[in-house]
């Protein structure tokens, strides 16, 4: 038997387990119906994983094994409607996709959660959900995530993270590489080795620990309406804006850095020695502050409108 024959036996033989393996139960707090379901997948080096869900979690989680397993529930209030939540799912060797099929049911109140093994470097090329949340373990490949209504969870992922929500929070856990964050409504926290983080929120706090930084490009980091803290371990260039909230800076003592700093309706502080001159209020109330930290470098650029700023030694 050829290795693609082999492969498709093995894929006609999930889809058959993924029918028949499943069980119905019926709620004990009398509120919808359940289906379990599972099936693998045998992948090559470099496949690519995508999936398309709505109303549920998805999880993904690395695991030594050169293929995928899928294990999930389907849910409804109705019998009937649980029939009509399908999950499509199509593989080869370098690509698996899974999507959540909704017959009939436009409301939130059918939907499946996912729970994914796969191997440490196969590409996450797509993940979706709404009204879910989304997390990703273990990996060593570009992740690229994406949810509405739904918090994003990275945890000791190695490679570029693209995260993208609304009404949710992000948190990263120990991740290594670029990280492009983007929420709306939501907080975003973690820390972040090695790489650029281009972090934007809106409405939400922004709490970061960036390390070993190697000299890379500027670190971007907004929000609205919401605080940040960023933490350096060096001086390192780094554009980071908010409004209506308060800015903070942990920089080493022996950090170098060019220190520009701005705000509107209240005062900049620094435990660095300053160097150049400030602009302050009638009271002698700094609200501005360009200052050269240590024998100088990078810029680093921090402006508020309605907060202050707090430029803080560790």
């Amino acid at each position: 038997m050829t290795t693609t024959s082999t492969f498709l036996y093995g894929s006609i033989f999930a889809a058959l387990t993924l029918l028949t393996a499943c069980h119905v139960e019926f709620d004990g707090d009398g509120e919808r119906f359940k289906e379990n379901f599972h099936s693998t997948f045998k992948v090559d080096p470099g496949a690519r994983l995508s999936v398309d869900n709505e109303n549920g979690a998805i999880e993904v989680i690395s695991w030594e094994r050169n293929e995928v397993e899928m294990n999930g529930t389907k849910y409804a209030r109705s019998e009937s409607e649980l029939h009509d939540v399908k999950i499509e799912s199509t593989a080869s060797p370098m690509a698996i996709s899974i999507r959540t099929l909704r017959q009939h049911t436009m409301h939130g109140n059918s939907g499946a959660t996912y729970t994914i093994r796969v191997p440490r470097r196969m590409i996450v090329d797509r993940l979706h959900s709404t009204n879910g949340p989304i997390s990703v373990e273990g990996v060593i490949s570009p992740v690229t995530v994406e949810s509405t209504n739904g918090a994003l969870h990275f945890t000791r992922v190695e490679g570029r993270i693209e995260g993208t929500t609304t009404n949710g929070t992000i948190e990263l856990s120990r991740c290594i590489g670029d990280a492009r964050l983007n929420s709306t409504n939501g907080r975003i926290e973690g820390d972040l080795e090695g790489g650029l983080a281009d972090v934007r929120t809106t409405n939400g706090d922004i709490q970061m620990r960036l390390s070993k930084l190697d000299g890379k490009g500027p670190l971007r980091v907004s929000t609205s309406n919401g605080q940040i803290d960023v933490t350096l371990d060096s001086g390192h260039e780094m554009r980071a804006s908010t409004t209506n909230s308060s800015i903070t800076l942990r920089l080493p003592s022996d950090a170098n850095a060019q220190l520009q700093a701005r705000t509107s309706h209240s005062s900049v502080t620094s435990e660095f020695e300053t160097i150049q001159h400030h602009e302050g209020d009638d009271e002698g109330e700094r609200k501005t502050l360009n200052t050269r930290i240590g024998s100088g470098g990078p810029v680093i650029d921090l402006s508020t409108s309605n907060g202050s700023i707090h430029i803080i030694k560790r």
